[in-house]
């Protein structure tokens, strides 16, 4: 989001209200989680296609790159808000690892493949 003077929408978070604040954030929060799940459903169209290196490096070319972006602003953002962006990064590992999403051990298996 970007103001007409193209200054982005973080230099603008210290002008406003808490509540102010709060909305911002859920419009910043809510545009991300459609953005990242898009690109999650062009990515799971293709996953056969492709190897285990090149969905990780397209999943951080298209959807961490979106979520690390000004997550500083996002340390006093409310439990929904974070509990948004979780769900990416679950759908995203599954995505990585090649499972669904509720198929028994499945947080096991990312413990160990993540980590």
């Amino acid at each position: 989001m970007t103001h007409s003077s193209g200054r982005s929408s973080v230099e603008y978070v210290e002008h406003v209200s808490v509540n102010s604040f709060r909305f911002i954030i859920s419009i910043i929060v809510s545009n991300v989680y459609a953005k990242c799940f898009f690109w999650l459903c062009q990515l799971r169209r293709v996953r056969r296609s492709l190897d285990v290196e090149s969905v990780k490096t397209l999943v951080h070319a298209f959807i961490t790159t979106r979520l690390d972006y000004c997550n500083c602003v996002l340390a006093g953002a409310s439990r929904s808000a974070t509990d948004k962006l979780q769900r990416v990064l679950n759908a995203e590992a599954r995505l990585v690892s090649g499972t669904r999403k509720f198929d028994r051990g499945l947080s096991r298996l990312l413990h160990v493949d993540l980590h």
